[in-house]
């Protein structure tokens, strides 16, 4: 490959986000930091955390309704991380009965409920974004298990 041919190296991109989004991946960031072993992934996680916690801290503050949004939003996210694994395992054991099946819809299930607790917080935060569903979301202020309580326009629509 000649070096004009070589593509340019691009450390970062900056792009308009939706709050949530931002928060989202901090959570998803703070997980890997407290999960992950390897002390080169955790130097590469560490930087981008501390980048993206001085981006929130500057943009929005905390309050206690966001922080509790932003606390079920993590529970989701670690929940998310046991269930990938659970799927993995299972995966390369090439064991598909009932536990991969269960771990498989409880990742679909924890998504929902990521999205639907990202609408809320962009709500709150009255977001120029909103990542917008084809599909009913539960509503972040229910049990989430419980499938009646759906949100935004989705919910007219079932």
């Amino acid at each position: 490959m000649k070096e004009s041919d070589a593509p340019p190296a691009v450390t970062s991109v900056s792009i308009d986000v939706a709050p949530a989004d931002l928060i989202d991946r901090i959570t998803i960031l703070e997980i890997k930091s407290e999960r992950l072993t390897t002390e080169s992934a955790l130097q590469n996680v560490r930087l981008e955390l501390t980048a993206l916690r001085d981006v929130r801290e500057r943009r929005f503050p905390s309050i206690p309704a966001l922080d509790r949004l932003v606390g079920q939003l993590r529970e989701v996210n670690q929940q998310l991380w046991e269930l990938e694994e659970a799927v993995r395992r299972d995966e390369a054991a090439q064991d598909f009965g009932p536990d991969f099946i269960r771990s498989a819809r409880g990742i679909m299930h924890s998504n929902d409920q990521r999205a639907a607790l990202k609408q809320a917080i962009n709500r709150m935060l009255s977001a120029g974004f909103l990542d917008e569903k084809s599909f009913p979301l539960p509503d972040p202020a229910s049990d989430f298990r419980d499938d009646s309580a759906m949100l935004g326009e989705t919910k007219r629509k079932r």
